[in-house]
Order: C-alpha cells, then sequence, then structure tokens
C-alpha cells in the first residue's frame, strides 16, 4: 500500500483546495521514497528504512489519531504528517563525497569532543594512516541524521500548505527530546497547523513501526548479519524478528504489542525495547497535553503497552550472572586480597600521585615545579582515634567524578575514555601513565578504617565538596560550598588548619583508624614510596620528614658517581706493623661508585641507580709455598658491613691451597700431618697463616658529607631491615614511585666484600602487569623486560632479571616482534649477548660478513625457557638470544668432535623468519648439517636444545603448523611445549596421542613416518 492510499493523504485531498498544493507534495514525497531507496548504501547492516517504513508511520499516525482525529486535522496538518514521514530518515542517505566531506566537518569535530572513546579511535588511526573506523562512521552517520534533513530538503520550496523550517524541525525533533525543541514547534494560526501535535505522531509513529516488515528473514540471510561482526546491528535484527509489532485496540484505546521468542537474550532486548516504548507513550501525553494546541488535548495516547510474548522452546526469568554487592565488597576489603593492613597507604598514595601527575598534564596555569607536593599526616584525636590523612595538591575531583569513578567500585577514572582523552590532548605537555587501574584501591581504607572524610576541588570546575563515608553501606552526605552548603569540619593534626572545605585545588583524604595497625605509617611510607617524582611530606606532630624524589636521586648520582673514603690512620699503622711483607702500590680506600641508570638503558622509561661500596686495595702478591704440586698461598681476605651509622672494614690474613680452597691448622694437619718434613712445613705455614694477621676498623659516614647524604638520604630508607646490619644485594623495582617489586643479587648467600644497592625507576610504557591486590608484579610488558634485562646485563645485577611463571613456556617467537622493531635494542642485544664465550653477535656477524664457515654456538636448553634454574636470573636475554641467532644467521645442527649434538653457524640468514616459525618458541627446529632424517632430538630433556628440522614428524609440523594454531588450539599450545620438555618416553608418548586425535578428525593426512620410533632420539648429549 503506498502514502496515496492512507486515510490522512485521503483527509488531505478531501480539504486541499489548489489541486497544484497536491501536485507539489507528490513530487515532495516521491522524491523523498527514491532518496531512501539509498540508505543502505551506507548502512547495509541496519532494518529496513524504505517506502514500507513510510507508510507505516502515516499507518500509526492515522491509529493514534483514531477516524474522528482525522477529521479534525487541517489541511496544512495532513501536508506536515505525510511529508515528515516521508523525510525523517533521509538524513541517513549518503553519497560518497558527502561521506567524505561530513567527516571533515566541524560537526563531526564537536561529537568526537563528546565521545572520548571514539575521539582517541579517530586520532589513532589518523596517526597510523588508516581510515576511520567504520563502525565510528555508521554511528555518527546515524546520530547526526535528525539535523541533516534540513540540508537535504530542496531551497526552492513550492509548497505553501507546509513550512520548510517547520518540516525541518519536526523531523530533527525525533531524535531529541521535546523539551529541547518545543520553541521551534508553536502552533500556526494562519496555517491552521500544531507542530507539537505532528512532532509527537512522527515520534511515537516511528518507535511502534516495529514488527518483521522492517527485517524480512530473506534478506537476513542475503546480507549475512550474523557474521558482519556487528553484535549490535544482528540484535536489532533479531528483535524485529520476532516481533509480530503492536496493535491499537480503538474500542478501549489499549496497546497490545505481540511477539515470539525462541531465545532469552531476544527477550530482553525487546522488554527493553518496550520500557523505552513505555516511557515514549507516557512523556508524549504529557507533552501534548503541555505544549499543544486545546482542540488536541482530548487525544487519548495509550499509556502503556500491555505485552503477550509466546516463548518456544525455553522458559523466561532472570537467568544471568549477577554480583551479591555487600559479599563482593566483603571480599574486595579482606584479607584474601590484601596480605597487609596497611595497604590502603599505598593505595592512597597512588592515587595522590596519579593525581598531582594529572594535573601536570592538563592545568597549564599551574606551576608544577613549585606547587606539587604530597602531605601525610598521622595522629589521635580526643578519644584517641587514630587517624591517617593525605593531602595532595592534583587534578581534585567534582560531583561526577566522585559519583562516576570515586563511589563506583570497579571503575578508575584514570582507566576511563574521559581521562584519556583528556591525557592524549595533553600528552605534548606532559605524557604519563598512571598508576591506578582497578577502581578498588579506596575500598582499602577499610580494612582497619570505620569512617572515610573527603575534601576536594576540581582544578576547572572550582567547586570545594565535602563528603563522609562511615563503612562501606549505606548512603553518604555530600556538600558543595558554591551552592551554600555548610559542610563540617575536615578531621586535621592541627587545629588550627582546620576548614570545612579545601580553598586550593586537589584533594584531601582522612581515614579514622579503628584497630591497631601492624605497621606505623612512617615505616609503611618507607616501604611504599621509591623515589617518586613528586615530593612527599610526613607530618608527625612538630617533625616533618621529607622522601627522596627521583629528581633528587638522579642529580646527586650523575655529580657524584665515585667518592672516596681514606681509611682511618690507625687501621693502616696496624695493617703495616701486622702485614709487613704487604706492600701496597697505594693505601687502600672505601669507594663509593654510583651509576645512573638512565645513561645506559637507553630508553626514556627506565632511569635509577646503583650503588657499591667496597675496599680498594692493590699490593704485591704475598707468602707461598709448594708441597707436592699443591700451592699453598697467603691471602688477603676484606670484609665489608654495614650498620645504619658506620661502615665496618676487617682485613683478615688467611691461607689458600689450589685443591681446597681456604684452609686452617686443622686441616693442614689432616692433609699433611704424617709427612716425615711436617715440622718444618707446619712452621712455614704457622708464618703465612698467622691468627695475629686481623685488622678491622668502623667508619662513621659523617667523615664524608656525600658518603652520608646518599646513606641517610637514599640507602638506609631502602635497606635498613631492624637488624644490626643492612640488607646488602638488595634491587627494588619501582614504577611512578611506588616499589612493585624486591629482589636480591645474589640468591644463595650473601656477597660480604662490598656492598650494593639497586634501584630500577619505571615509567611510562613500561609499568608491569600486577595482580588485583598490586602487591605482585605477573610480567613485565615484552619490551620493558628486553631493556631491564640489558641494564642487568651491563651493571652485572642478576637481580634485574625478569623471570615470572606466565612466561615459562609462553615465549613464541612472534612474542618478540615489538623489540626485534627496536633497532637501538637489537644494537645494543647483538654487542652483549655471545654466541659462545667471548664471542658476541655482533662479532660473529662482522665475521660471517668477512667470510663463510662453521662456527660452533652455545645454545641454552629449552630446560631454562620453562624453568629459570641457571644463574645469572637474566631469564629473559637467554631466550632473546636465541630469537637473535634464529633472525640474523643459517644454523643448523651436526655432531661434535665429542659424539654429541652441536649447533653451528653456517652464514647469514637470507630470507626473513616465516609466520610457521613465529608460531614456534625461538630455534625449535634447526636444519641439519649433514640432511640427517632419521634423528629428531636428545632422549634427556635436560640437554635439548632444538629439534631436527629434516625430521619427517618435524617436516609434518611446521608444514600444518598455521592449520594446527587456529583448529587446535588447546592441542597445539601443548604438543608445542611437550616436544621441548618432555624425555623421549614421553614425549614419544605424547605425540602419538596428539597425532592420533589429529588422525581421528580426518582433517590432515599423517604418513607413517611421522610417527616417531626409539631410535628417532639420541641417547647421549
Amino acid at each position: 500500500m503506498g502514502y496515496q492510499e492512507n486515510k490522512i493523504w485521503k483527509r488531505l485531498e478531501e480539504i486541499c483546495v489548489n489541486s497544484s498544493e497536491l501536485g507539489n507534495i507528490i513530487e515532495m514525497c516521491d522524491s523523498a521514497i527514491e532518496l531512501v531507496k539509498t540508505i543502505r548504501d551506507t548502512f547495509p547492516d541496519y532494518t529496513l528504512h524504505d517506502e514500507t517504513h513510510i507508510c507505516n508511520v502515516i499507518n500509526w499516525m492515522e491509529q493514534i489519531l483514531g477516524d474522528s482525529g482525522i477529521e479534525m486535522l487541517s489541511a496544512g496538518e495532513c501536508s506536515m504528517l505525510i511529508l515528515a514521514a516521508c523525510y525523517h530518515d533521509v538524513g541517513m542517505c549518503y553519497t560518497k563525497e558527502q561521506r567524505e566531506k561530513e567527516l571533515k566537518s566541524h560537526r563531526f569535530t564537536e561529537y568526537l569532543e563528546k565521545n572520548p572513546k571514539e575521539y582517541l579511535m579517530v586520532k589513532r588511526s589518523k596517526e597510523t594512516g588508516e581510515e576511520i573506523p567504520k563502525g565510528i562512521q555508521i554511528e555518527y552517520f546515524r546520530k547526526i541524521h535528525p539535523q541533516r534533513v534540513d540540508e537535504l530538503l530542496p531551497e526552492n520550496w513550492e509548497i505553501n500548505t507546509v513550512r520548510r523550517d517547520k518540516l525541518a524541525a519536526i523531523c530533527k525533533s525525533h531524535g531529541e527530546k521535546i523539551e529541547s525543541c518545543k520553541d521551534e514547534l508553536l502552533y500556526d494560526g494562519f496555517l491552521e497547523t500544531d507542530h507539537v501535535l505532528c512532532a509527537i505522531l512522527l515520534r511515537l509513529a516511528d518507535v511502534l513501526d516495529f514488527d518483521m516488515s522492517r527485517a524480512p528473514h530473506i534478506l537476513y540471510e542475503f546480507q549475512k548479519i550474523s557474521t558482519t561482526g556487528n553484535p549490535s546491528a544482528e540484535t536489532e535484527w533479531k528483535k524485529h524478528q520476532a516481533s509480530n509489532g503492536f496493535k491499537l485496540m480503538q474500542e478501549n484505546r489499549t496497546l497490545v504489542y505481540r511477539a515470539v521468542c525462541e531465545d532469552m537474550q531476544d527477550e530482553y532486548t525487546i522488554m527493553n525495547f518496550l520500557d523505552y516504548v513505555d516511557e515514549e507513550l507516557e512523556n508524549c501525553s504529557l507533552k501534548l497535553k503541555q505544549y499543544g494546541h486545546a482542540k488536541w488535548k482530548s487525544i487519548n495516547i495509550p499509556k502503556k503497552a500491555e505485552r503477550y510474548i509466546e516463548r518456544r522452546g525455553y522458559q523466561t526469568g532472570e537467568y544471568r550472572l549477577t554480583l551479591e554487592a555487600d559479599n563482593v565488597l566483603n571480599l574486595l576489603m579482606g584479607d584474601d586480597l590484601y596480605s597487609a593492613d596497611v595497604t590502603f597507604i599505598r593505595e592512597l598514595l597512588q592515587n595522590a600521585l596519579d593525581a598531582v601527575r594529572a594535573r601536570r598534564a592538563v592545568d597549564y596555569r599551574w606551576n608544577w615545579e613549585e606547587e606539587n607536593q604530597i602531605i601525610v599526616s598521622g595522629w589521635s584525636d580526643k578519644e584517641e582515634n587514630q587517624w591517617f590523612r593525605i593531602d595532595d595538591s592534583g587534578i581534585g575531583m567534582d560531583e561526577p567524578a566522585i559519583m562516576n569513578y570515586f563511589l563506583r567500585v570497579g571503575r578508575s577514572y584514570y582507566q576511563s575514555d574521559e581521562f584519556k582523552k583528556l591525557k592524549y590532548d595533553n600528552k605534548k605537555n606532559y605524557d604519563f601513565t598512571p598508576i591506578s587501574k582497578f577502581g578498588i584501591g579506596i575500598l582499602s581504607c577499610f580494612l582497619k578504617g570505620d569512617r572515610m572524610e573527603v575534601s576536594t576541588r576540581r582544578f576547572n570546575s572550582g567547586e570545594g565538596i565535602r563528603f563522609s563515608m562511615k563503612g562501606t553501606k549505606g548512603y553518604y552526605s555530600l556538600a558543595v560550598e558554591e551552592k551554600g552548603d555548610q559542610g563540617t569540619s575536615m578531621p586535621c593534626a592541627d587545629v588550627e588548619e582546620v576548614e570545612n572545605f579545601r580553598q586550593s585545588v586537589g584533594t584531601s583524604i582522612a581515614v579514622r583508624i579503628k584497630e591497631p595497625l601492624s605497621n606505623n605509617i612512617g615505616s609503611s611510607l618507607k616501604s611504599y614510596l621509591c623515589y617518586p617524582d613528586v615530593p612527599v611530606y610526613y607530618k608527625k606532630g612538630a617533625e616533618t620528614f621529607s622522601f627522596p624524589t627521583e629528581q633528587e636521586l638522579m642529580e646527586f648520582v650523575r655529580k657524584k658517581k665515585e667518592i672516596k673514603i681514606p681509611l682511618p690512620e690507625e687501621f693502616l699503622r696496624e695493617l703495616c706493623a701486622k702485614m709487613p711483607e704487604i706492600i701496597w702500590e697505594e693505601p687502600p680506600y672505601i669507594c663509593m661508585t654510583c651509576v645512573p641508570l638512565d645513561e645506559i638503558s637507553q630508553s626514556p622509561f627506565i632511569s635509577g641507580a646503583k650503588f657499591t661500596i667496597g675496599i680498594v686495595e692493590k699490593h704485591n702478591e704475598l707468602q707461598s709455598m709448594v708441597i707436592d704440586g699443591v700451592k699453598i698461598q697467603q691471602e688477603l681476605v676484606v670484609s665489608l658491613k654495614i650498620t645504619k651509622s658506620l661502615i665496618e672494614v676487617q682485613m683478615i690474613c688467611t691461607t689458600v691451597d689450589s685443591c681446597h680452597d681456604m684452609i686452617g691448622l686443622t686441616e693442614f694437619e689432616h692433609w699433611y700431618g704424617d709427612r716425615n718434613d711436617y715440622k718444618d712445613l707446619k712452621n712455614l705455614f704457622l708464618r703465612i697463616n698467622s691468627d695475629e694477621v686481623h685488622v678491622e676498623a668502623a667508619i662513621s659516614f659523617l667523615v664524608n658529607e656525600d658518603l652520608n647524604k646518599a646513606m641517610e638520604r637514599f640507602i638506609l630508607p631502602r635497606c635498613d631491615s631492624g637488624a644490626k646490619y643492612i640488607n646488602n644485594n638488595r634491587v627494588d623495582k619501582a614504577y611512578n614511585g611506588i616499589c612493585v617489586e624486591t629482589a636480591w643479587e645474589n640468591a644463595y648467600g650473601f656477597e660480604e666484600s662490598w656492598f650494593e644497592y639497586t634501584v630500577l625507576l619505571l615509567s611510562g610504557e613500561f609499568q608491569p602487569a600486577l595482580g588485583i591486590s598490586r602487591e605482585n608484579v605477573r610480567w613485565f610488558p615484552m619490551k620493558a623486560a628486553g631493556y631491564i634485562e640489558l641494564v642487568g646485563r651491563k651493571i652485572f645485577s642478576g637481580g634485574l632479571g625478569c623471570q615470572y611463571p606466565s612466561y615459562y613456556g609462553n615465549m613464541e617467537y612472534g612474542r618478540f616482534t615489538d623489540l626485534l622493531d627496536d633497532a637501538e635494542f637489537c644494537v645494543q642485544a647483538e654487542k652483549i649477548l655471545e654466541c659462545r664465550s667471548g664471542v658476541s653477535i655482533k662479532d660473529m656477524k662482522d665475521k660471517m660478513a668477512l667470510s663463510s664457515g662453521k662456527e660452533e654456538i652455545a645454545v641454552t636448553g629449552f630446560w631454562d625457557i620453562f624453568y629459570d634454574y641457571d644463574e645469572p636470573r637474566l631469564y629473559f636475554l637467554k631466550i632473546f638470544k636465541r630469537v637473535l641467532l634464529q633472525t640474523e644467521f643459517e644454523i643448523s645442527w651436526d655432531f661434535n668432535r665429542n659424539g654429541a649434538i652441536g649447533y653451528f653457524i653456517t652464514g647469514m640468514r637470507k630470507t626473513p623468519v616465516s609466520a610457521v616459525e613465529r608460531e614456534f618458541l625461538p630455534m625449535t627446529f634447526v636444519h641439519s648439517f649433514n640432511n640427517n632424517t632419521t634423528l629428531l632430538t636428545n632422549a634427556d630433556n635436560m640437554g635439548r636444545c632444538a629439534l631436527n628440522a629434516e625430521h619427517p614428524f618435524s617436516a609434518w609440523l611446521m608444514k600444518n603448523a598455521e592449520f594446527l594454531a587456529i583448529r587446535y588450539k588447546s592441542l597445539w599450545k601443548r604438543i608445542r611445549k611437550n616436544i621441548c620438555l618432555l624425555d623421549s618416553e614421553h614425549m614419544k608418548t605424547e605425540i602419538h596421542n596428539f597425532l592420533k586425535e589429529i588422525q581421528k578428525r580426518g582433517e590432515i593426512y599423517i604418513p607413517d613416518n611421522v610417527w616417531v620410533k626409539d631410535e628417532d632420539f639420541l641417547e647421549r648429549f
């Protein structure tokens, strides 16, 4: 049925006195109908917006009006309703040129400004030279289509009963709230047209056209809507296909809806839409009475739709995952998540540091250098309640930020699109990556706290806000100073500084602690804070302690790379008296070296320092004797330990023999007591190993100003454990000023000849992945791990190793792409990593460039890739060495001179690493030097470094790798791991089980020689 067969058109024909007017309206309507046929060019996945939809909309206008209402329509109202039905969706019609122009328009820029997620996606697409994502284009074109009607209406307007601007306004109104455009829809007494009525009828008729006629099944199948990757489009189609539509019973004005659903999700989607329809019905009925002409206020618009849904094959109900809010809150606040009740201090510190950095990025008026700070205080009130308070000069919060993020568990402002957009726009000013991630940290305040007080003022809104939280249940009181609220005084250690509202930008949080904490506030701050780039102060009573910043640390170590402290004169005199045979090249002295890590890391995301304190001493060779070819040597052993105020130095003369290391008189008598010349030997031994040769001294830090500053300011706060001697060989890893991990240089005991402390400061994209409680590192990004271990190798620090269980066995070649694309990193790695002892990868490349040959290399075994048992613990670089070898060289295996499998470089690699090779661990397969096809690998898994690429099983597995990785993902991961890890007996069983499973599926042919046998494994290695 066409639009000219509807009752409203018939009514227009009856009352329109100008036949040419009808002709102009027909021409306009036909033009619109042709135009909407092009909607699918831009919206191929959308339900139909064609002539059927236009006629359905007019039909629904008629049903809402009823016959008596249609009789009341003026010519102007009839014309307007018909034209509005025809033109309300023409804004969805675009030519290619119009789409391109629209995406360059100011309107699109404004749209992106209001939609942070889309803004970021578009910006990143432009940076990479890619097209704006189709999904963003489609959604934008849809949202602006009501506004575009005005642009597509003809300028030469020849219809006298309808004003062009009012038609555009009515079409625009169906995508907006009635209130926002009511002033444009006033009653036109001259044309006798109620524009509010027309707008409401269009609005309701459009949403009530909801049935399968707009989503025919044949078109759904033809368009393959289910495979478009657009879930919202598929949901919309399925919703329409299940719908039998609305029907308005004229006798009692009851609106009935019917649908047949075969899926609970479809029913849920329909019910949500019906809720929206009910809301529109009620609102439009109210607005018509409020804004419409008097003659239309008697129209009875149904207030809601009666729902009749037939369910086929399922039971309706709230069958979905839900959260028990109280239990989840208890879980997120419990001991099972956090190991320490002082964790809230770390969480509040992290939030404060993020807030200050965020303000630095976005507030151009702020004097960062002078005004950024965080102040922590602790005190007891009159009732003996303990309080903790933290004040920051950061970005602050407004009411939406409090409602949407601070009080929304699991939603972090710093992970929101709103903040990411703000950060992106200001990255040239100051780019940083926030620590905050999960949006649950604030709950930790109630581990031992029972009340939280907050005072805040956002940097750009200026409103002072106070609110109080008493526990995690119920509602909280919020006061805004600029709205005349009084608020309550903010708890404070100094009663003279009490104020109801913050007057400066930033946030203050005070927590009342109901039970004693397991650790005091000062110690907790020292434990968590690790050289932040923001000054942090701790006030306790009249005292204020400032924590060292990253800037302070780096300035010191860059200027004081070596600090020399002479040993006491008395110590040296005693040393000379007791050891006259020692001739010093120069007097021994204490030396502290400071290595700034940013100067050796070659990465903007790494800084920090390594401190080493040791004794520098050079002397002549001491006494020795040879007994039966065994040399017994007098040696000077130096011991150095550090207390909280002293460096304790000992020099002991001892004896070492070339077979038994250090020996004493008891050992000497045991080994040499039965000799005839024992007496003479013993006298000589005693002269070499005199017990009197023992000298010690204690040197105060105060003897050297730089030493004292290094110890008091940088080392003691991190290494003082409360014992007599401070921790030696400690390695701290920190991200954005918060310590995330502590390791130790020596896993098997502490070296006492020198002291070391290393702190690695990370920032930016080198953010570690932390557990939900943020108490342990799960892994580092690949590039971060590479650079961290490169620093570790340069400063001989195994404590900087990145060995995490999530890496073990999951380090296929393809995961190293970012590092391989980093030319600077690869240059450094090639200079440091060795093909064999004393020969770096760079050396080997230079050698191979000059001449070809067969050069044996040392390869880390698979066992070390799965389980990091070797020392030093630079796990990541051991794997990357295999990556570089595979990338740069042609490598073959052959039997070496010991009859074991050896690995040899035979030349430079001429082809890129293939997609198949990228699926495996680096160097999983190596070609045979002599085209040996019978041997697969070592029988013993401990010595296995690679598999023979020529073996039939290897060749078959590589040939089918891409298919197996997609089709049999679980089986694929398992076989890829077990061919490297298992011994021959278990490996053969695993391969056979894998092949049987593949054979059972019948998708890949498996030749007989692919099935491995015992003789395919080499028993020696």
